[in-house]
């Protein structure tokens, strides 16, 4: 989703909120799905509940250190890591 997001010109903050509602919905919905289908097993939860506040701490630390790049340079660091992704997808292939 980040080509899109970036495409229609979502501000640094605008594109982490964004991202970050388009990743819970998207969770959510697999935590209803895998549920349903008794995929979801105690340990998977636990460990999922137990990753929640590094996760927290994470998301608090990554909104400091974005809040202080310039707004192209933000730009170009998700782009440079959407290439690397790519071309490590490809290479794995």
């Amino acid at each position: 989703m980040a080509p899109f997001f970036l495409a229609y010109g979502l501000t640094k903050t605008a594109y982490i909120g964004t991202e970050a509602l388009t990743t819970v919905i998207m969770h959510a919905t697999k935590l209803v799905v895998y549920g349903q289908n008794s995929l979801l097993s105690a340990k998977a939860v636990g460990v999922g509940i137990a990753f929640g506040p590094v996760m927290v701490l994470g998301s608090y630390v990554g909104k400091l250190v974005v809040e202080r790049l310039p707004e192209r340079v933000f730009i170009v660091a998700i782009e440079v890591a959407l290439v690397a992704a790519g071309v490590l997808f490809l290479w794995r292939e």
